[in-house]
């Protein structure tokens, strides 16, 4: 015959067995392990936050009433920054400072890193267009890890080359140290 005493330590017995397994579940579900396979979903999200923020800047912050054609009444920061002449340093330089700057700010991260080139079509030529600084957007080295976000713009008679209308690709390459 069991006493009261015998009992009462196959409860306690009992509940330190479920309370031993609802910890040990607890503690598994909380832990997460990154595997190699897993680190793509930073770049995954990195890369989306880039295709976003392109599509932000190549979209007018307002309608334009008083532009002469649709183009100029639709204008966008990218198309207007890119029809500039950057065949000039100076004005090559402005835009790369403004381009990092409203990069970070759409994206609202300051711990992007950017860099990027344009390249359009000549005849059967691809050609590339510098839009970067060099004193200003550091080159890229071998050890960042980066994703390439690509957007194609449309520019309307652009100043490097006049009465060509051009449609580039933007591309841009994002990382964080």
């Amino acid at each position: 015959m069991v006493t009261e005493e015998g009992q009462l330590y196959t409860i306690e017995g009992v509940a330190a067995a479920v309370l031993l397994v609802f910890t040990a579940y607890l503690i598994l579900s909380s832990t997460s392990i990154l595997t190699p396979g897993d680190t793509h979903i930073n770049d995954m999200q990195l890369e989306q936050l880039g295709n976003d923020v392109l599509r932000m800047m190549d979209t007018a912050e307002e309608y334009n009433e008083a532009g002469a054609d649709l183009f100029q009444k639709k204008k966008s920061f990218l198309e207007e920054k890119l029809t500039t002449n950057l065949n000039d340093d100076t004005l090559r330089g402005e835009f790369t400072e403004l381009f990092i700057e409203k990069f970070r700010e759409y994206a609202g991260d300051n711990r992007l890193k950017v860099s990027a080139n344009i390249s359009y079509r000549d005849g059967t030529d691809v050609k590339p267009q510098p839009i970067w600084n060099a004193t200003i957007a550091p080159p890229v080295t071998n050890r960042d890890h980066y994703v390439t976000v690509t957007r194609w713009v449309h520019l309307n008679n652009p100043d490097w080359d006049p009465g060509n209308n051009k449609t580039v690709l933007l591309e841009v390459l994002l990382w964080r140290d």
